[in-house]
């Protein structure tokens, strides 16, 4: 990595119940510009894994964000989904900085293999809508989960029934 700047970002999805190794995570960085700094990561056995983030500049104020391996920047951008913050102040005089681990929870693992595999699922089996439009949603117990056109919305929606 030739970038002057660096940013160590530890994930931790150690305490995920019924954890199972194999799915990767995606760690994206928003500067202030809105520019896209981004790394994926296979986690350990364990459930651990860390990916470094290189920055040409010095990156100032930056929104770091963590979903599932398959989304793009753009989608994690409107994801809600687990972030933190890097103040500008951190990095002065500092080249590198490592953050504190960020812990995936149960909820966040599995909501994310839901989204993919429904969205791997229905990317197959639906039709082409016009951008903006909704399509059949689908139940899971008492939740109807929708999908709209990513381009615009960011991704799926959930609403309780």
């Amino acid at each position: 990595m030739n970038q002057r700047f660096r940013l160590s970002v530890p994930v931790d999805a150690s305490s995920v119940s019924d954890y199972q190794p194999g799915r990767g995570v995606k760690v994206v960085a928003f500067d202030a510009h809105g520019q896209a700094h981004e790394g994926a990561i296979k986690l350990s056995d364990s459930g651990k894994g860390s990916v470094t983030l290189g920055f040409d500049e010095r990156p100032g104020t930056l929104r770091v964000v963590v979903g599932p391996e398959d989304a793009t920047a753009e989608e994690l951008r409107g994801l809600q989904t687990i972030q933190t913050s890097v103040s500008s102040r951190n990095w002065q005089g500092k080249p590198e900085l490592e953050l504190q681990p960020i812990v995936i929870t149960s909820y966040y693992w599995w909501w994310w293999l839901l989204v993919s595999d429904v969205h791997d699922s229905w990317a197959r089996h639906l039709p082409r809508r016009q951008p903006g439009t909704w399509s059949p949603g689908l139940r899971f117990g008492r939740r109807l989960v929708v999908v709209v056109d990513q381009r615009r919305s960011g991704g799926l929606y959930d609403d309780r029934c």
